[in-house]
């Protein structure tokens, strides 16, 4: 039953995008229609000085303000070849404004022009006529799913039940199988015959979306006649039915200049979907990859001559997924691959510079189908290298291929994105070939660098370089380093200079383009000759980490970025500032792949435990120094701030080597006070101390951490012993820290006052959690199943409570309105988590209360209640939207009436007793009177976000009841039911309607007032 629910979607969808291309092209004739008639008053502008105050032609009228009193007009005679162009005299009054009284549809393609617009000639030509005001089309999903699509899906239902009433009278026996098929042959035909029939007579019909429609059907219906013909009854042979749905594919593809857009969707669906519905034993591959080149080939040239560029687009789509599938059934021997690539060259270069519109520059072909094409096609003959083994026959295809593409990029600077994916895959096959042997390895790199990294650096010798070669240079090098270590490199850790040296060596195409790209002064330095830099930088790191010790990464990356700042000197530019900014990140990186290393760089016999933790800490100083270098010259503000906190991170993570556990958070909080008291300009790294401070105390403060943490994957949050005194220990740091942001930092900012307080807002909500835990004490499953919805409950009452007295109280002091925000937070947060989702009674053991309504799950849905209402109005609406308070609100009443509901059944414990037909069809009735009821509280109260959350929740029980509740029908009761469910959408869309009718709400399209340039009122004659 799914598969059908994706149709009723995909069906409104086409709907809504048949009614937007209707109205698009009637907007498009009006804009027509309009230029026409702007064109007409050009050519008439002389004549028009001369004309009376007032002229009156069969579809308008113009009366001057400056003389409402004349009742009189005056038909203009126009000729008959500008009759269809509105042949209107456009006069104005004194004030330059004009009062139109329509008589005809376009009445509003005219706009009023001044007497000095009129008299001014060429020194207003430019201004006289008014830019046309377009507004895309909207979508309301009220609009859709409430007055629409409810219909168009009970239609659609209606139709599907009778295919199925149609199909129900075939199983019966009805009709044979050839007779069938010889209705479906004589169908075809008399639709496309009928189709010809409109086409000749298409001034009667007026219409030409009725040959299109009887065209496509009747293509259609031959496809469909074919594949019952061969593959469903048997009555012809395999091959003569693909040779028949080629022929109807290449009618279809003939057909649709004739008739548009139908055939050619049919033609290219069938034309691809022939091979694999007619089935057979073992596929020819040259003679299939032929045909599918040909169809594709025609659809791409079809599209381009119909100005379709998506049909093409769409072609070569469906000509790589036949590739795909051809890799699939596997390519035995050698001149399978040959079609294969020869068929892949195709179609990932040769047609995609086709499939822009005739007469378009290059720049219209799509970039992401050049890009896309290429990289498809080159995945899937790198496929077909790796399937092959990585022979050398396979490898030569593939480079074959990329010198291809990086030729024609050579002469078309179209090509060149494709031969940087082309590139890219080349480098994926390399780092996946298994066990290479270097005298194939070496001539297939030599080869690769010289076609992706040669071939770019000659380009810019020539000064004819794009982005995509310059990217493809500075980043070639280094990933081809990298596969060259991940290849032949041991990964011992004390350095390998024989695998290091060509790895240098590739760092010089990047140098060398650093180097043709480099302007005469910084001042000139661009991202073109940056990007290079950084690549041979990278490239010559990559080269260094494979020759020495793996620890000393982060060291290395150090010095760099302190010699890349030292030669910058004291002017350093946005971009130098950039490559500095690698450094930073490079010494980051570098410590990420290495930490850890040390322990294992040493024979514990040989080196000392303490001795190792030095080690440690110099080598996460090696981040700070970096991080503290470019957070020092860096330029941009948001990069500054990151490496200040990396460099706090790193000076952070050296003492945790060295220092004690108890010490640490003395330790961050000194650092905190310290760079707060004398460095405020680095205010992120003193707030990262104070953060890792706070974060100290919680992890600190293991006996709440541990569980609290836990309690967020379903464990219950268990007591083990009193520990008051923990609470005053571990929170002194974090705390004296605070103290110190807030002294230095914060007396004028109130940005920073707020973090600062929702920071101590957040260690003293820790520690009140772990002081109210001790009131119910908790400490065994069985309690807290009889007394965990109460706990939570009068937790999130007390947030609530504390939060609703901070924000009435927030005008007595200036701290008080981020409390009451963090407290609001909290509470909401902690209920939806825990009661409405971790331990929410409906799956979680949780006692309730037996009685059927009074019970704990008012108040702790009340709870819940209110903290939305409390995050609402202390966040303010420009950060919680209405619509997201009412969507949250009905959740709650939502969950909270389906829990009453199976609190009746259920009793105190709702998961005890299964549910029972009865009660799972008052869920579905529960949701529909919700639904009813928030439609009506929404009609009532005005407010559009309760009707849309009505209608979800309408739609989501009906299609419960259909979709679930019925899915085990068949027959004339499945029949039935579709039926049903058709009538009831049918009803739900009417009914909805009636309830916005009823609110006082009419189309858009009713009444509406239009002002645009000079037209000031608009009067619609009867």
């Amino acid at each position: 039953m799914f598969e059908w629910l994706a149709i009723f979607a995909l069906c409104a969808v086409t709907a809504k995008l048949w009614t937007r291309s209707e109205t698009a092209l009637s907007e498009a004739r009006e804009l027509a229609e309009r230029v026409s008639a702007l064109e007409w008053r050009a050519k008439r502008s002389t004549k028009a000085k001369s004309e009376p105050k007032q002229v009156r032609v069969p579809s308008l009228t113009v009366r001057t303000t400056a003389d409402p009193q004349q009742d009189t007009a005056t038909e203009e005679p126009a000729e008959d070849s500008e009759r269809a162009l509105i042949p209107t005299a456009m006069l104005a009054s004194d004030t330059g404004r004009a009062e139109y009284v329509a008589e005809g549809a376009n009445a509003d393609l005219l706009t009023p022009t001044t007497e000095a617009e009129a008299d001014g000639g060429s020194a207003s030509s430019d201004r006289w006529i008014d830019r046309p005001n377009f507004k895309l089309p909207t979508f309301d999903f009220e609009e859709v799913f409430g007055r629409y699509l409810p219909i168009w899906a009970g239609g659609i239902t209606l139709a599907v039940a009778g295919f199925f009433l149609v199909r129900y009278s075939i199983d019966a026996g009805l009709l044979s199988p050839g007779v069938r098929v010889a209705l479906g042959f004589t169908f075809g035909i008399a639709l496309i015959a009928a189709a010809e029939g409109a086409y000749r007579f298409e001034q009667r019909l007026a219409d030409d979306r009725v040959r299109q429609a009887l065209a496509g059907a009747g293509i259609a219906t031959l496809f469909a006649s074919f594949y019952m013909a061969g593959t469903l009854y048997g009555l012809i042979g395999s091959t003569v039915a693909f040779v028949g749905m080629a022929t109807v594919t290449a009618a279809a593809i003939g057909l649709s200049f004739r008739f548009g857009l139908p055939c050619a969707v049919l033609g290219l669906v069938g034309g691809f979907a022939a091979p694999m519905m007619v089935g057979g034993e073992e596929a020819n591959v040259p003679l299939l990859s032929l045909y599918l080149a040909l169809v594709t080939a025609g659809l791409v040239l079809t599209g381009r001559s119909q100005q379709r560029a998506w049909l093409g687009i769409a072609a070569i789509g469906g000509g790589l997924g036949w590739g795909l599938l051809l890799l699939i059934g596997g390519l035995i021997d050698t001149g399978d691959r040959v079609a294969f690539g020869i068929y892949m060259v195709v179609l990932g270069a040769a047609l995609p510079t086709f499939a822009a519109m005739r007469g378009e520059s290059e720049r219209t072909t799509p970039v992401m189908l050049r890009i896309g094409a290429a990289a498809i096609a080159a995945l899937q003959l790198a496929t077909m290298v790796a399937s092959a083994g990585f022979e050398p026959l396979s490898w030569g295809l593939y480079l074959l291929l990329s010198a291809g593409v990086t030729a024609l990029g050579w002469l078309d600077a179209r090509f060149r994105e494709a031969s940087g994916i082309a590139g890219l895959i080349a480098l994926g096959l390399l780092a996946l070939w298994p066990d290479p042997s270097i005298g194939l390895f070496a001539p297939v790199v030599l080869a690769a660098a010289a076609i992706f990294a040669g071939v770019p650096l000659a380009l810019m010798w020539q000064d004819r370089a794009r982005w995509t070669d310059i990217v493809q240079v500075a980043l070639f090098s280094p990933a081809l380093a990298a596969i060259i270590y991940d290849q032949f490199g041991e990964y011992i850790l004390v350095g390998e200079p024989l695998v290091a040296l060509p790895m240098l060596a590739l760092a010089i195409p990047p140098a060398l383009a650093a180097w043709l790209l480099w302007p005469a002064t910084d001042k000139d330095l661009t991202k073109r000759a940056l990007l290079p830099a950084c690549g041979a930088f990278l490239t010559a790191y990559l080269a260094w980490l494979a020759g020495l010790p793996v620890w000393m990464a982060p060291i290395g990356a150090f010095a760099l970025t302190a010699l890349a700042a030292w030669i910058a000197g004291k002017h350093v530019s946005v971009l130098l500032s950039g490559l500095l900014r690698v450094g930073g990140l490079t010494a980051i990186g570098s410590w990420a792949l290495t930490v850890g290393v040390i322990s294992i760089s040493f024979d514990p016999a040989q080196i000392t435990r303490d001795t190792r933790d030095i080690l440690g800490a110099l080598q996460i100083l090696g981040v700070a120094g970096a991080a503290a270098i470019v957070a020092w010259r860096g330029q941009s503000i948001r990069w500054t701030k990151f490496f200040e906190i990396i460099a706090a991170l790193g000076l952070f993570g050296a003492g945790a080597w060295v220092l004690p556990d108890k010490a640490l958070g003395w330790y961050t909080a000194a650092f905190a006070i310290m760079i707060a008291w004398k460095l405020p300009v680095r205010s992120a790294a003193a707030v990262t101390f104070g953060a890792i401070a706070g974060v100290l105390a919680l992890f600190t403060f293991a006996e709440w951490a541990e569980p609290a943490f836990a309690s967020l994957g379903g464990v219950p949050f268990l007591m083990v012993e009193e520990r008051f005194t923990e609470v005053g220990l571990y929170l002194a740091p974090p705390f004296a820290a605070a103290a110190g942001l807030l002294a230095f930092l914060a007396p004028d900012s109130d940005v920073r006052r707020r973090i600062v307080i929702a920071a101590l807002s957040i260690v003293g909500l820790a520690a009140a959690h772990w002081l109210f835990k001790h009131v119910f004490w908790i400490d065994e499953d069985m309690r807290f199943d009889r007394l965990g919805l109460i706990e939570r409950t009068v937790w999130q009452a007390g947030l609530s409570g504390a939060a609703f007295t901070a924000w009435h109280l927030r005008g007595t002091h200036r701290w008080l309105p981020a409390v009451g925000i963090v407290l609001s937070v909290t509470a909401l947060a902690h209920f939806a988590v825990y009661t409405l989702g971790i331990h929410n009674p409906l799956w979680d053991r949780q006692a309730v209360g037996a009685l059927p309504v009074l019970n704990w799950l008012v108040p702790a849905y009340a709870a819940g209640v209110a903290a939305i209402l409390l995050v609402a109005r202390t966040l303010g609406e420009r950060r919680v939207p209405y619509w997201a308070r009412d969507a949250a609100l009905m959740l709650v009443i939502s969950a909270f009436a389906l829990s009453q509901l199976r609190q009746g059944f259920a009793g105190s414990w709702l998961t005890s007793v299964p549910i029972t037909e009865t009660e799972d069809l008052l869920r579905s009735l529960l949701g529909i009177v919700l639904a009813v009821g928030f439609l009506l509280w929404g009609s009532h109260t005005g407010q559009r976000s309760w009707r849309v959350g009505s209608l979800v929740l309408m739609l989501l029980a009906v299609l419960k009841v259909f979709l679930f509740d019925t899915a085990g029908l068949e027959g004339l009761a499945r029949i039935a039911s579709f039926m049903a469910l058709g009538f009831s959408l049918i009803g739900i869309g009417w009914f909805y309607s009636r309830q916005l009718r009823s609110n006082g709400e009419v189309d858009g399209g009713d009444a509406e007032v239009m002002e645009s340039g000079g037209l000031e009122q608009v009067t619609t004659t009867s």
